[in-house]
């Protein structure tokens, strides 16, 4: 007796079990007055799941799939109130096609690519590594969150321990003495951006 062969196979995305796990962890998050340092977020997280951390290489994959893949309002279903993602791989065009339903117990969408004409995701190259330093913050934001953290930490919040994360931002990346180091060789006066070191 030989194993029946399968025509199509479906990936079901189902939402319902990581909203409970999004709304349990939002719980846990609204107990605690105030979370400064983010390692904070990353202990919630690993109580309901993996926490990986994103230290290692990053791939740019927004600007690799806005070459490839047509924005989301231009789909052929509402993306944001979809609940189930179903994705298949079609045999004509060699191609994935997507269907979004937005109740968990119908099957009424239809399934149709995504991707922007004449490409197809057989196209896409591999998406280049973001490096670290290419993060920029604004001079402006960088002031608004030095005024918001003088304002309820006190003007000495630069010699709290809990608020290094934020000092190193703001000052720019630190070496093991604790000094500066200016990669890049510009100050926050002559440029209107920061560089922010991840």
């Amino acid at each position: 007796m030989s194993l029946p062969r399968f025509k199509t196979r479906y990936i079901l995305y189902g939402a319902q079990r990581h909203q409970r796990i999004f709304g349990r962890i939002e719980k846990e998050v609204k107990r605690n007055a105030v979370i400064v340092d983010p390692e904070e977020y990353t202990e919630i997280f690993s109580h309901y799941g993996t926490a990986i951390p994103l230290s290692g290489k990053n791939y740019d994959w927004k600007q690799t799939f806005e070459k490839t893949v047509r924005p989301t309002g231009q789909w052929h279903f509402q993306f944001n109130p979809s609940k189930r993602f179903h994705l298949k791989k079609s045999v004509s065009r060699n191609d994935i096609v997507v269907r979004g339903e937005v109740n968990y117990n119908t099957d009424s969408g239809s399934y149709r690519s995504i991707t922007k004409k004449n490409v197809m995701f057989g196209d896409i190259d591999m998406p280049n590594i973001i490096q670290p330093s290419s993060v920029v913050l604004k001079e402006l934001k960088v002031r608004d969150v030095e005024r918001l953290l003088g304002k309820h930490s006190g003007e000495d919040w630069k010699t709290l321990e809990t608020l290094r994360y934020y000092k190193n931002i703001i000052e720019g990346p630190v070496d093991e003495n604790g000094d500066n180091v200016d990669d890049v060789g510009c100050e926050h006066g002559e440029n209107e951006e920061v560089l922010l070191s991840v």
